[in-house]
């Protein structure tokens, strides 16, 4: 096993998109190379010195860039890369196994970095250019979207308190989320009895309200996780602190 530094490089602009890796083996003193990348026209046979410096360009060229270390067998990585490539060559398009499916293939397969979710808030997800907020699904997977969720990832697995802030932040967004969509629906029953007549009026307020008592009960729903995690959190802390006076007597 080697330590391997993953450098996971998005470029994106006004008309492109795109993310690759480059590994740097650091087990080996000048490292040696290895590139992951879905359009390159063929795969690299084996790692290789930077001589003419082409990886250090390629990494600081990267319009956003995030590293890592994990430790792996480099020449399993040739061998699965080598597998993955070739059996995705016909399948390989924008829409389809592009270079966003490709590296998180990596990312899965020798980083245990699981796929990404709607659940990880950020805004670093860019397509063509174009922001694109973690919470909008997106039917294509994005070259931003690979790159904040193994941030995302790789930082709470090194510091595990993340995690509570990701998981207030995502119950915090949701609660608003709700509380707006309750108004929506309160001004659609109110549009519904001011312009609407008849069975088309009834059968819109009657979503509405079907809506509106929907996230109602999402709404308090996680109010109430919140309460009970804040509370578990207190008497733990209280037992902590009873725990240390104990040990103090």
């Amino acid at each position: 096993m080697s330590k391997i530094k993953v450098h996971l490089l998005n470029f994106h602009g006004l008309f492109n998109s795109h993310i690759e890796i480059v590994l740097e083996n650091t087990s080996i003193n000048p490292p040696v190379y290895f590139h992951i990348n879905r359009w390159g026209k063929s795969i690299l046979s084996d790692w290789e010195p930077d001589i003419n410096e082409v990886f250090t360009q390629k990494i600081n060229s990267a319009s956003s860039k995030y590293s890592f270390m994990i430790e792996a067998n480099p020449y399993t990585i040739l061998d699965r890369w080598a597998e993955y490539w070739n059996g995705t060559r016909e399948t390989a398009s924008v829409l389809k196994t592009n270079c966003a499916v490709a590296a998180q293939w990596f990312l899965t397969e020798f980083a245990r970095i699981p796929k990404p979710n709607l659940s990880n808030i950020s805004l670093n997800y860019l397509t063509l250019g174009i922001p694109w907020p973690s919470f909008i699904p997106c039917p294509v997977m994005l070259p931003g979207r690979v790159l904040s969720n193994a941030k995302f990832h790789i930082e709470i697995r090194d510091h595990p308190k993340l995690a509570q802030q990701y998981s207030d932040l995502y119950l915090h967004v949701a609660m608003a989320a709700t509380a707006l969509t309750v108004a929506a629906s309160a001004l659609g029953i109110y549009v519904a009895l001011t312009m609407l007549t008849g069975g088309l009026a009834a059968v819109a307020i009657a979503g509405c309200v079907v809506l509106g008592l929907a996230n109602f009960y999402g709404f308090f729903s996680a109010y109430n996780r919140r309460s009970a995690k804040r509370l578990t959190e207190a008497k733990s802390e209280e037992k902590n602190s009873y725990g240390n006076c104990y040990s103090v007597i």
